[in-house]
């Protein structure tokens, strides 16, 4: 017998399953480190519910999300991924981290297994309303007409960048009656070939020879990054933050204001040009006045831990302080 079976025979850790199944708020104490992610594992193979773990600092989401995965081979283990403070959140480029989350995103959303362990971080993290995440997944077969310009737009929408030619997982090229597009949790790009309306072929092709891989029936693509919007969303974001923008600004003066204008100014060139960037993130409710969050794309019968609550509390007061502090040294160096 494995050592989770032999915690979820405990007659505590049954009472406390029983009644979470009822819902409300419970409190476990007296268990640290490995015990407790073994309790947790023992908890979630007994209840068999969509879990959603929030630690305090992404090193414990980690750690977690590892141990989790060690213990419940049954469960599909996801980690969401957060940078704590808005320098570091900028200076992130790595693929693996979008694809990351858009993983998770989609797990908590629509399997019944999974288990998606984040940070503080990644809790309080503004997200797209889950319709409009949904909203911008592509599903490509035989069975339906596109029109290219509409593809072209939808992909954009997703978050895929258009070039001359695919090279890594959030490409999209068009030539002629081809679209190929390099999915951001596949392991090859995929190629469209239509006839007009209809599609004639779908296969996968390997980027350095051009050469095709295998064929195709369908194909789902998800979204390169969580944060997906229509041009019309960001049409309409520009608008809203270039006039607080505005309004704030002309409150100000000399080097306050030349300050202000310096800092925000490669924000809205970067909604121009249809581009959300990193410090744009502090702004989300521009975007999305009624923005998600982890916790509305979990299943009403999911679970929500909370690991260490106290410290998870506290590591959010400390980066609400880092972050303001980042911005005011910003302004001033601007």
């Amino acid at each position: 017998m494995q050592l989770v079976d032999l915690i979820a025979e405990n007659p505590d850790l049954k009472n406390l399953t029983s009644q979470l199944k009822k819902g409300g708020r419970h409190i476990v104490t007296g268990l640290s480190g490995a015990a407790r992610t073994a309790y947790l594992a023992a908890v979630e193979q007994k209840v068999q519910q969509p879990m959603l773990v929030v630690a305090d600092s992404q090193f414990h989401a980690d750690q977690i999300a590892e141990d989790m995965a060690g213990l419940l081979s049954d469960r599909h283990v996801h980690i969401f991924p957060a940078e704590e403070t808005l320098a570091n959140e900028i200076a992130v480029t790595s693929l693996d981290v979008p694809i990351a989350r858009v993983q998770a995103l989609e797990a908590l959303r629509t399997d019944p297994k999974a288990v998606v362990v984040t940070s503080v971080a990644g809790a309080q993290r503004y997200l797209a309303p889950v319709a409009d995440f949904v909203a911008a997944q592509l599903e490509v077969d035989f069975k339906h007409e596109y029109d290219l310009a509409e593809l072209s737009a939808k992909l954009h929408t997703m978050g895929y960048q258009r070039n001359e030619v695919v090279g890594q997982p959030g490409d999209f090229a068009v030539r002629g009656s081809i679209v190929d597009v390099y999915p951001m949790d596949a392991e090859y790009p995929v190629r469209m070939d239509f006839f007009d309306t209809e599609l004639d072929s779908l296969r996968t092709f390997d980027v350095a020879t051009q050469r095709s891989l295998g064929n195709l029936n369908e194909v789902t693509i998800r979204p390169a990054n969580e944060l997906v919007a229509t041009d019309a969303q960001l049409e309409a974001a520009k608008t809203r933050f270039e006039l607080a923008f505005t309004e704030n600004r002309d409150r100000l003066e000399g080097a306050d204001k030349r300050h202000l204008t310096e800092a925000m100014t490669p924000i809205i060139d970067g909604l121009n040009q249809g581009q959300i960037l990193a410090p744009f993130r502090q702004y989300l409710r521009y975007l999305y006045p009624e923005p998600a969050s982890l916790f509305d794309y979990l299943p009403a019968a999911g679970l929500v831990v909370f690991d260490d609550y106290p410290r998870a509390m506290d590591n959010a007061k400390q980066m609400a302080e880092e972050n303001t502090q980042w911005w005011e040294q910003k302004l001033k160096n601007s």
